[in-house]
Formats: C-alpha cells, sequence, structure tokens
C-alpha cells in the first residue's frame, strides 16, 4: 500500500476532501489549498441541492478571493456529516473513493456553551462517519489516505488545572475539560477517534488551533472570533479591563497555512501540531486597539471588569461574552480560579521552519486593523466625532468585498441575518455547523 497525500519531498496532495469550507477557518482553509497546492478540493456542502452546494461555497469563496474561484480546482459535493454514506449521492461516493488522496476535517458543529448532546452527533458521530469513509476510500485506491484532523487547544485543558501541567504537542486530550461545557468535551472525544484510527489505510494527524483572531493582513474576521465579544462589550461598557491574561492565539490566514504547510510535512502523520504563536496573545493589546480607534475607555481591573459584564447580561452588546461564562473568564484569566498555563507549540515552528514557513513577528497594527474592519462591517458602533483618535497608528481598511463567511446554522437553528452589521446580529447566536 502506497501514500499519495505525502512523500518524502513534501510535494503535496492531487485531491483532497475538506469539510467546513463554508465557516469561517474552513474557507480560509480552501483558499490555502488553492493558493500552496495542486490539489483539485472536494468540499462536502450541506445544502439542499447540488445547486445551493455550489452557492454556498461560491457566496463563501468570493469575499475571500475577490474573484470567482477556479471551478476546475475547487469542487462543491453535497452532503451532510450527520446523515448516513454522508448524505453523498452514490455517484459522487464512487468518484470521491476513486480520487480523494487527503481529507481535511475542518467541520463541526461550534457552539462554545452548548450541551453535549447537541454537539455530539456531528462532532463525534460525523468525525467517525469521515473516517469509515477515509478508510473506505483506502481500500479501494490502495493507497493510504492522509487524514488531517482540525481539533481545538480546549481538548487539553483540564478543570481544575494542575498548577504544574505543562501543555504541549504531545499533551492527550483531556475529558475533564471544562466539564459543563458539550463543545470542548465533543472535540476531545472527536480529535480520540481520529487519532485511533491511525493505521490500517490511514495516516491521521491532529491540528489544535487556539483562539483564531482576524485576517493578518486586512482585519477580516467572522463570528467565530472570540476577541469579537470582548472588544465590542468594551465598547458598549466604556470600560476595559487591566490585568487580562494572555491567550494562545494567531492569525486565521496563517493557521489556514500551516495546516496546509504542516498536512505536506513528511513526518506529520501520527504527530499532533499547536497552531498558535509561541508567545501568547496579551488580550491587554487586544483592548489597547480600541483608544487608538477614538473609543473614549475607562479602566477596570480584570474581576471587577468580568463582574460589570455579567451584571449586563440584558445588553445585546454583552450578552455574547457575558453567555460564555466560564469559558470567558478563562479566556480573561478573571481570578485566580480561571488561570491558566501556558500552551507551548515549540514543535510545531520547529516543524513549520523546516517547510519553510517561519514564524512572523506580530504586527503592531494587527488589531487596529481588526478594529477597522469591524466598525466598517457595523459590528461595533463609530467611535465619537468629539476627540480625534490617538496618532501614530496605520489604519488600513478593509477592502469592499471583504464579507462575511457563511453561519448557516445547525438543524432546527434560525440562520442569523446577513449584509452589513451581521456581526452584531448573529454574535449571540453561536451555532452553526461548518
Amino acid at each position: 500500500m502506497t501514500t499519495t497525500g505525502i512523500d518524502a519531498r513534501g510535494v503535496g496532495p492531487r485531491a483532497v476532501l475538506l469539510t467546513g469550507a463554508t465557516g469561517s477557518l474552513g474557507g480560509e482553509l480552501a483558499l490555502a489549498l488553492l493558493t500552496h497546492t495542486r490539489a483539485t478540493v472536494y468540499c462536502l456542502v450541506r445544502a439542499a441541492d447540488q445547486s445551493h452546494a455550489t452557492d454556498r461555497l461560491r457566496t463563501r469563496m468570493l469575499p475571500l478571493t475577490g474573484h470567482p474561484y477556479p471551478a476546475h480546482r475547487l469542487i462543491a459535493v453535497r452532503g451532510n456529516l450527520l446523515a448516513p454514506d454522508l448524505g453523498l449521492t452514490d455517484r459522487d461516493h464512487t468518484e470521491l473513493s476513486t480520487v480523494i488522496d487527503t481529507v481535511h476535517h475542518c467541520g463541526a458543529s461550534v457552539h462554545l456553551t452548548g450541551p453535549y448532546r447537541k454537539l455530539a452527533p456531528a462532532n463525534v458521530g460525523g468525525t467517525r462517519s469521515l473516517i469509515t469513509f477515509a478508510r473506505h476510500i483506502a481500500r479501494s485506491s490502495g493507497q493510504r489516505v492522509h487524514f488531517i484532523h482540525i481539533s481545538t487547544l480546549a481538548t487539553i485543558v483540564p478543570t481544575p488545572i494542575p498548577s504544574a501541567l505543562r501543555l504541549d504537542e504531545a499533551t492527550p486530550p483531556c475529558h475533564q475539560v471544562l466539564p459543563d461545557l458539550g463543545y470542548p468535551r465533543s472535540k476531545a472525544e472527536a480529535e480520540e477517534a481520529a487519532r485511533d484510527a491511525h493505521g490500517n489505510g490511514l495516516e491521521t494527524t491532529v491540528m489544535r488551533p487556539g483562539v483564531i483572531y482576524g485576517h493578518s493582513g486586512t482585519g477580516r474576521t467572522s463570528d467565530a472570533d472570540l476577541l469579537v465579544p470582548l472588544l465590542r462589550a468594551a465598547v458598549a461598557l466604556g470600560t476595559m479591563p487591566t490585568g487580562a491574561g494572555a491567550v494562545p492565539a494567531d492569525a486565521v490566514d496563517t493557521v489556514a497555512r500551516a495546516i496546509v504547510e504542516l498536512s505536506r510535512y513528511p513526518t506529520a502523520p501520527g504527530h499532533t501540531f499547536h497552531l498558535v504563536r509561541r508567545t501568547q496573545l496579551p488580550l491587554t493589546d487586544v483592548f489597547a486597539a480600541l483608544p487608538r480607534a477614538g473609543y473614549h475607555l475607562r479602566t477596570l481591573p480584570v474581576e471587577q471588569w468580568w463582574q460589570s459584564v455579567q451584571e449586563h447580561l440584558d445588553d445585546p452588546q454583552v450578552a455574547p461574552l457575558a453567555g460564555l461564562g466560564d469559558m470567558a473568564a478563562y479566556l480573561l484569566a478573571a481570578g485566580p480560579r480561571y488561570q491558566h498555563p501556558p500552551v507551548h507549540s515549540d514543535a510545531t515552528w520547529t516543524a513549520l521552519a523546516h517547510c519553510g514557513m517561519p514564524e512572523q513577528p506580530l504586527d503592531p497594527n494587527t488589531f487596529d486593523r481588526l478594529v477597522d474592519w469591524l466598525i466598517n462591517d457595523g459590528a461595533l458602533p463609530p467611535p465619537s466625532p468629539t476627540r480625534a483618535p490617538i496618532p501614530a497608528r496605520h489604519r488600513m481598511e478593509a477592502p469592499a468585498s471583504a464579507g462575511r463567511p457563511d453561519t448557516t446554522p445547525a438543524v432546527g437553528t434560525p440562520a442569523p441575518a446577513s449584509g452589513p452589521g451581521s456581526a452584531t446580529r448573529a454574535a449571540s447566536n453561536q451555532q452553526q455547523l461548518r
């Protein structure tokens, strides 16, 4: 049995099956695959029919590419992680079985505070169904299939957190991950399923992103960006926290390219990678972009600021952050019980350096561009004109074509509105099936 999805030169795949392409990271991953490989990318898209699937993929990709994507290299395939045999037609099942050599599983039901019973069918069951299909491809083709599973760092942070715990690429998933929250628990089980599938025709690699923020060049972001509810709450309250924690994070375009480069790394199969910067991101650096944009904000100690957030549940600009509960408190490190150890990614960046993708210094204007994009999109109200913004910043407006990713929610959840200001209206509805 031979391997086609990866070889000693790291040449890369010929045909990729990608799930989650209409989501925030998935769309950027589709673009990275088009840009950095020669593969044909088949995107499993949940839709009423094939025409609808094609329209959904086109709607997601057009803001990223600025022009129609090459139809012969990016192909929508109607399917569903929740359906038997992935909801594929017999024709699509047969065709994919003969051409696919790599699977990028980025699809998930994303609801950060949702119950396990609602998230497990897509996140755990969907992963197992995709593994079953990948094994079928390997048997049919007689070649190994490279299965890249996009997990999350939330799978490895147990509660309570031992003071001496070291979190690195060798840390296994843990079932004591914020046990009241179904998302990290379901993703931990899905990651275990992917790890256990390694062998017998499959070569599996696990990718763990942390906090994924907006595009490094334009600031373009989505409702999946955990920094957005922090910024919205600060503007609505007229305050920002001091002493907030630092989080493992990186830009969405950097994460997407890293997935592609690492998936071609010869020793990637059987390994796990952490898709975050070596140095944790201080949230104070993120909040500092707001005064520079012209917002007049008082400062409060982080514990006091978090208490203020919880006291304003009725404010629609604050509610999305307050609704995250303990997850937001851990994000902010809002008190002694919410401290967390740093996450290490040294092994990942060593591998990326071998791939020709060394870590770049964080552009000091990154979060200025993020705030600018949110203002232009309507997710943040314009700052008061009574005082000019603090100077010495380089503003970069998001291009007019920088739209929002498709965030069609999971079955039974109302679809968020689209158009200007969609981030503001949709952020309180976090459940979506990427």
